[in-house]
């Protein structure tokens, strides 16, 4: 059961830092458009 959380644990860090990378990608490319039309 340990081996299982811990493996669960870090599926689930993992998964968070994918998403956030893709989520901080799209926000940034987003804000660079945005700053596009602006200026």
């Amino acid at each position: 059961m340990k081996r299982m959380g811990r493996k669960l644990k870090l599926l689930i860090t993992h998964h968070r830092v994918i998403t956030q990378g893709r989520l901080g990608g799209r926000l940034k490319q987003e804000g660079l458009n945005n700053q596009g039309r602006w200026f």
